[in-house]
């Protein structure tokens, strides 16, 4: 029995300057994507080489910290909406290996195994 829980997240490039404007429980306001608090946004921002110029914005059934994979969905939610803002196409086992990396090798995040980043790949 699966959750029926959703999460929505949005890219802009915002025309009137080139802040990093992130929206998820708190809201960050940087001039560079490293110096962003939120560890996955910041890492999949500069995965991508987007540094500056761009505001993300965040809302979600199920709270981070549940245990119920929401990290991992978030994760893997921006970069597909990161990746279709900069027109770059990706399969479905790239986005899972680019999140995987991302959480497992760059963040040693301890997510337990891959499966939490294949759960919002295949429901």
């Amino acid at each position: 029995m699966g959750l029926t829980k959703y999460m929505y997240i949005t890219v802009n490039r915002p025309a009137v300057d080139n802040w990093v404007r992130l929206h998820h429980g708190e809201t960050e306001k940087v001039r560079h994507a490293s110096e962003l608090q939120h560890d996955l946004a910041r890492e999949a921002l500069l995965h991508l080489g987007l540094t500056d110029n761009i505001e993300i914005s965040a809302l979600a059934d199920i709270p981070a910290g549940t245990g119920l994979g929401s990290s991992s969905c978030y994760l893997v939610g921006l970069l597909k909406a990161l990746r279709d803002l900069l027109r770059v196409p990706v399969s479905t086992e790239e986005l899972a290996e680019e999140a995987c990396h991302i959480e497992l090798d760059v963040l040693k995040k301890p997510i337990g195994n891959r499966t939490n980043i294949w759960r919002p790949l295949v429901g």
